[in-house]
């Protein structure tokens, strides 16, 4: 028997059809050139939240093993090393005030090790 949490883990993790069908389409965004985090974020899922990059990889390997496209490891590549988190980008001069902007509050950058005198020197 499955606890509450790992009920909610396994459905938002399962690979329905209706997330195969979307992953397809956020893929063929991907394909033509567009930035991985962007389109996935452009494509929400109907209950919340969005198809994660795993289910990108799972769709892609599916398509090439069914012949449907070739085989590109750039494509792969692009999707498995984007970076789908604003936080995950360290802060810099640059997007320090973008990520004031998204919420993050001054004290908890300066308590990542970085402070705002340093970063906009």
């Amino acid at each position: 028997m499955q606890t509450e949490r790992q009920e909610v883990w396994r459905s938002t993790h399962l690979l329905t059809e209706d997330k195969k069908d979307l992953a397809r389409l956020v893929l063929e965004e991907i394909r033509r050139g567009r930035d991985v985090t962007k389109t996935l974020r452009s494509h929400p899922l109907q209950g919340g939240g969005y198809l994660n990059k795993s289910m990108l990889v799972t769709i892609y390997n599916e398509m090439v093993a069914a012949k449907e496209i070739d085989e590109d490891m750039r494509l792969l590549e692009r999707i498995r090393s984007s970076n789908s988190s604003l936080w995950a980008i360290p802060p810099t001069r640059s997007n320090y005030s973008s990520l004031a902007e998204h919420g993050l509050p001054t004290d908890a950058i300066t308590r990542i090790g970085l402070s705002s005198a340093a970063l906009m020197r």
